[in-house]
């Protein structure tokens, strides 16, 4: 049984996302032969569209059981889809360019500070008093088939928290528990946190392809400094390193540290497409609407910042470039996110 639900979990965090991913593949995709391009894509997807199912069903009190067979189902629509496109446009690696000795070094040291950080998150005790709200809230998900209807405190019947109920991250982590037979504990404090940590690092690695497009070698640096920095960033229980480590179950940590980066990859494209006078490609932008939505997912104040930060790019394009039409589509890239905020003020 644990065998088989390790399995269902390496094919659902790890495969499905590939597959899905490969959707924004394509003749005029500059990353359509990457396989981390391709995860983190899949993964932006998958994680809006549960977005754009759960809250619905949270507000109107419908069943978790609900959601579990409708995200199964258009889950399984979107494999399909990119099992399509995958065998369209495969994944072909050209000729593996030759490293010299620091560059080597580079990934080497990188490695072995993910796995200090990894074996960290998931071996050692730490606290953290959200615990007795957030995974509690997966527990009883989990047990009782509804979504914020009973206290995480006391089980008692409860009215709906539309806070929490607009960013059901703990609900995601409970439909991969009931996916995979294991526990919402389990879930959360050993295969998340080291999953959530690895999605962070493969985003700043596309980060760095953007920041080094010339100086390729420079990435595995880049890299390292990142997990120095996250290390030895604990000097507060508020900053990001600390998310990322020691709370890397949560949504606020996931915003932090997966979807503003990928914000930050994805609008540094736009930009320098627009710079090279290139016209921007449907897939961005689509795949900018996914990770502003994946970011309603995580908190609600990630609908303000991934909105926040569009926007200000959008009137550093209007001023420098003086290019209308990119900012209404970044705008219209925002219109989901707009959405649940506006429902944040009608129904809090």
């Amino acid at each position: 049984m644990v065998f088989l639900g390790c399995l269902i979990l390496v094919f659902w965090l790890g495969i499905l996302p590939v597959f899905v991913g490969s959707i924004f593949s394509g003749k005029n995709s500059e990353y359509s032969n990457s396989v981390v391009f391709r995860f983190m894509s899949g993964t932006m997807l998958l994680w809006a569209v549960f977005q754009l199912l759960c809250v619905p069903c949270v507000i109107r009190q419908e069943s978790f059981g609900l959601v579990v067979i409708g995200y199964l189902t258009v889950s399984a629509v979107l494999f399909l889809c990119g099992m399509l496109s995958f065998k369209k446009y495969p994944l072909r690696f050209g000729e593996k360019r030759a490293m010299d000795v620091a560059e080597k070094r580079g990934w080497i040291g990188f490695c072995v500070l993910l796995v200090m950080q990894l074996v960290c998150a998931v071996v050692l005790a730490y606290a953290d008093g959200d615990d007795a709200f957030y995974v509690a809230v997966s527990e009883i998900t989990n047990d009782s088939n509804t979504m914020y209807q009973k206290s995480p405190y006391s089980t008692g019947v409860t009215e709906l928290d539309i806070r929490h109920g607009l960013a059901p991250f703990p609900i995601w982590i409970t439909f991969l528990a009931r996916i995979s037979g294991f526990h919402t504990a389990t879930v959360s404090h050993v295969i998340i946190a080291a999953y959530l940590i690895a999605l962070s690092y493969l985003v700043f690695y596309l980060v760095g392809t953007q920041l080094f497009t010339k100086k390729s070698a420079m990435i595995p640096i880049f890299l390292d400094i990142v997990a120095f920095l996250v290390l030895f960033g604990d000097y507060s229980s508020r900053t990001p390193e600390n998310f990322m480590i020691a709370r890397s179950r949560q949504g606020k940590a996931a915003i932090g540290s997966i979807i503003i980066p990928m914000l930050l990859f994805l609008l540094l494209i736009i930009l320098r497409q627009i710079q090279e006078g290139k016209k921007n490609s449907a897939v961005i932008w689509l795949l900018l609407t996914a990770t502003t939505t994946a970011a309603c997912l995580c908190t609600t104040l990630g609908t303000f910042l991934s909105c926040a930060m569009v926007g200000c790019v959008g009137i550093c394009v209007l001023l420098v470039y003086k290019k209308i039409v990119p900012v209404i589509k970044m705008a219209l890239c925002c219109a989901p996110a707009a959405v649940f905020a506006l429902l944040y003020f009608v129904l809090g």
